[in-house]
């Protein structure tokens, strides 16, 4: 079983952040960026740097290929080795959906543990204890005497 926290079922996009990033690209071009992210969201954020294998990804035409990919380079540079291109922001992303994910994974894993241990007692309370006491008399009227008539 591996490490790595599946999060491919969902994709995070900030449409603002996403927007200022693409604004100069042509439709196309923002077709191409858009389903590279999704590749690479499935792949583990990183996707191999063979031109054809891109191409596919990207859904570019053979003919438009060198010149969609000379605009979108800037968006995916390639490793240090040159063997894959990323987009920071869906690294980034990714990382984020896996540590959330990996985060609820544990709190469930450990609210069931808890569950299945049992009951905890109740926490203790503190206890208050208050005394009262009245040593004048009570006439059991609150109204003030009324004068007398003669």
């Amino acid at each position: 079983m591996s490490d790595v926290v599946d999060v491919s079922i969902s994709m995070a996009i900030h449409v603002g952040d996403l927007l200022r990033e693409t604004g100069h690209l042509a439709p196309a071009e923002m077709g191409a960026h858009v389903r590279l992210m999704l590749a690479a969201w499935t792949r583990g954020g990183h996707l191999p740097a063979a031109p054809d294998r891109l191409r596919r990804l990207a859904g570019v035409d053979v003919a438009e290929w060198p010149a969609t990919w000379r605009i979108l380079t800037d968006l995916w540079p390639a490793s240090a080795d040159g063997s894959t291109v990323s987009h920071a922001r869906t690294v980034a992303e990714l990382e984020r959906a896996r540590n959330l994910k990996s985060s609820a994974v544990a709190r469930a894993k450990a609210a069931r543990a808890a569950q299945l241990a049992g009951p905890k007692p109740a926490p203790s309370r503190p206890s208050y204890s208050y005394s009262y006491s009245y040593s004048g008399s009570y006439s059991g009227s609150s109204a003030s005497p009324s004068p007398s008539r003669s």
